[in-house]
């Protein structure tokens, strides 16, 4: 769950007490995805990471990118029909990665230099600076700030630092391996069923609760669906604008005018 969603489902979540919520983020198999050798001083393998690559999402802006720095330049992913069931033997191979989310994370825990790139944007190379607030937004979409252009993806690759790219694989591998992670559930599974045991339940208040939390979060995502698709409907050619029209005038009618796309 990325910083933003953790944001909006805090606000709904009332009558919580100020120890909770509990955010346990992602975390990486760290037995599947060893470390590579050290990075060289100059980048001279990237990776596209993703299984929405594609020449119609953010490959073309990345192999622009890549061929004007002279990168070797390959693609992993299901769209792009490369797609494999152990990326852990194939991104060692790699000093630059462009991915985002878990991607993401697996290429970092390898020790390849990340630059976050996905369909939905063009984000920051991942360094030891920046590295706990993209953690905390899950390196994935809300920090993907840029438009797919050429000039923003090469201004990121400029970053690399193999130094820098080392300090974040320690971290990542201290801080966000699998077995950590799962301590920290099952510490938190238990913390739950103690105070569990101890409390008194009030069936009715909780059954309002639950029931409020449902409606409020399943029409906020069913809104933001909308808009998504409005704004990709968009962007088809000739009878693109037409349709987005018509899409804002039924989003208008469940939404009162408020916040249109």
């Amino acid at each position: 769950m990325d910083g933003s969603n953790i944001a909006k489902r805090s606000q709904l979540a009332r009558g919580i007490r100020d120890s909770f919520p509990k955010i346990i983020l992602n975390a990486v198999d760290l037995r599947r995805f060893q470390p590579r050798a050290s990075l060289p001083a100059q980048p001279k393998h990237a990776l596209v990471f993703s299984n929405h690559a594609s020449r119609h999402t953010h490959l073309q802006a990345v192999r622009r990118a890549c061929r004007r720095l002279g990168l070797e330049f390959d693609v992993l992913g299901s769209l792009a029909g490369t797609g494999v069931a152990d990326p852990e033997r194939v991104l060692p191979r790699y000093d630059l990665v462009f991915a985002k989310a878990r991607c993401a994370l697996e290429a970092r825990a390898t020790g390849a230099a990340v630059v976050l790139c996905d369909f939905a944007g063009a984000g920051p190379m991942v360094s030891s600076e920046n590295f706990d607030y993209l953690r905390v937004w899950n390196f994935g979409g809300g920090v993907l700030v840029n438009p797919l252009k050429p000039e923003y993806i090469r201004a990121e690759i400029a970053r690399y630092d193999p130094a820098d790219a080392d300090r974040v694989c320690q971290r990542v591998r201290q801080e966000a391996g699998l077995e950590t992670a799962t301590r920290r559930w099952i510490a938190l599974y238990t913390e739950v069923i103690k105070e569990f045991r101890s409390w008194q339940p009030n069936r009715e208040a909780e059954l309002h609760a639950v029931a409020a939390y449902l409606r409020q979060w399943n029409y906020d995502k069913g809104i933001e669906a909308f808009r998504a698709a409005a704004q990709r409907i968009r962007k088809i050619p000739i009878v693109g604008s037409s349709l987005h029209r018509l899409a804002r005038k039924i989003l208008q009618n469940r939404t009162d005018g408020k916040n249109l796309p």
